[in-house]
């Protein structure tokens, strides 16, 4: 949340003589960045009951998904709601998308999530993230077809991570596709070294290797 060139007190006197809610908005900005998240999400619930003009887009998206975030442990459909917001603010707000698509994941409305991630992946085509994700969600519905192609295109814009690789070779081992597994696996040991790191020292990648 970026500082709006106010303080909590200004806001909280403005709301002693006034019933619009921006004041809550601003508050609940300032609440949230001090990580108050109970008396932020109370001003952002007032100023949702009746939303003020004067908040512009930028600000409008993030007070919904700083709201999203606060409501995700208590109620996954009002998270997915206020993200719904955000997104309406800023369609194209990439952290927005992959908050709205995780919220759905979690509530098992896999092509809604789907559909999220695309449009994330469409927006930043260079961050693994979307793919990644998308990937996870594929091989948690043994849509293998799916789940290689998501974790190809991870890979091809994040090419120097290991890690990727990694989770792209116990996806392989996984789907019974052990060859590719231990290809996959020499490329991890590969850009481990790279880094300076040895391989052996990660966990998984010391079992993996066992397995295979």
């Amino acid at each position: 949340i970026p500082h709006w060139q106010s303080t909590v007190s200004i806001w909280s006197k403005n709301l002693n003589h006034q019933t619009a809610t921006f004041s809550n908005a601003m508050r609940g900005a300032l609440l949230y960045k001090e990580g108050k998240t109970q008396k932020a999400l109370a001003d952002f619930e007032a100023f949702d009951s009746r939303p003020d003009p004067r908040i512009d887009l930028v600000k409008l998206g993030i007070l919904y998904n700083a709201m999203g975030t606060m409501l995700a442990p208590r109620s996954l459909s009002q998270a997915q709601e206020a993200f719904g917001k955000a997104l309406q603010a800023r369609p194209d707000n990439y952290d927005y998308l992959i908050n709205s698509a995780i919220i759905s994941q979690k509530q098992g409305l896999f092509e809604k999530a789907e559909s999220f991630l695309n449009r994330a992946f469409q927006v930043e085509p260079n961050n693994p993230q979307a793919p990644l994700l998308m990937a996870r969600q594929s091989a948690s519905l043994d849509k293998v077809q799916e789940a290689n192609k998501a974790f190809k295109q991870a890979i091809d814009v994040d090419k120097d991570n290991p890690l990727t690789y990694l989770e792209y070779a116990v996806f392989l081992y996984q789907s019974n596709n052990q060859d590719a597994a231990r290809e996959a696996l020499e490329q991890v040991r590969r850009l481990f070294e790279e880094a300076g790191q040895r391989a052996e020292n990660n966990p998984i990648f010391l079992e993996l290797d066992k397995r295979l």
